[in-house]
């Protein structure tokens, strides 16, 4: 029996190829989503810090230099923080476009998967049919030959097979000889 060949294979593997590559992008582009958003936390603790760190100086005595680096530094924390917020927002952007092509490339492949089952199904299909028309041949074949052997002896008058003859000894053999 041959085995099912689908010729488009070679394009889904490269499909699937494809969808692979797209969603390694994607994991990229996540696990720097995750980094920058882990900094901004950082800084957001360092700038409640930092502000805590302010407070506490005003209620005590008051020393302007410590003040003012404390606050530059929360001022500086704040800065980092935006642009991780920024950096953030264009990552967004390029994680959805790198999704979109993901889901592009996922529906292609499943397009033409579909399309292989449905070839394996026709196929599947085409050679059950091939076996049905050798089944009735086989069938046909037989009972074209006990017909011919009723008539020349090789099947017992009451139709039932007495001894089986060699075909050479009956009339449908001699024709085929």
């Amino acid at each position: 029996m041959a085995a099912f060949r689908f010729a488009l294979q070679p394009v889904l593997n490269q499909r699937q190829r494809t969808e692979e590559e797209r969603l390694v992008a994607v994991a990229e582009l996540e696990r720097q989503r995750i980094e920058i958003e882990d900094q901004i936390r950082v800084l957001q603790g360092r700038i409640e810090f930092e502000r805590s760190e302010l407070r506490s100086g005003l209620d005590a005595t008051v020393q302007i230099a410590a003040i003012r680096m404390q606050a530059a530094t929360s001022l500086h924390a704040v800065a980092e923080a935006q642009k991780l917020v920024f950096r953030l927002a264009g990552l967004l952007q390029r994680i959805k476009a790198a999704r979109a092509k993901l889901v592009e490339a996922i529906a292609a492949r499943k397009a033409l998967e579909l399309l292989k089952e449905r070839r394996h199904a026709e196929w599947k299909a085409s050679l059950n049919r091939q076996e049905d028309r050798m089944l009735d041949d086989v069938g046909t074949f037989g009972a074209i030959r006990s017909a011919q052997g009723e008539e020349e002896g090789c099947v017992g008058g009451d139709g039932e097979l007495n001894q089986i003859m060699p075909i050479h000894e009956c009339e449908f053999g001699k024709d085929l000889t």
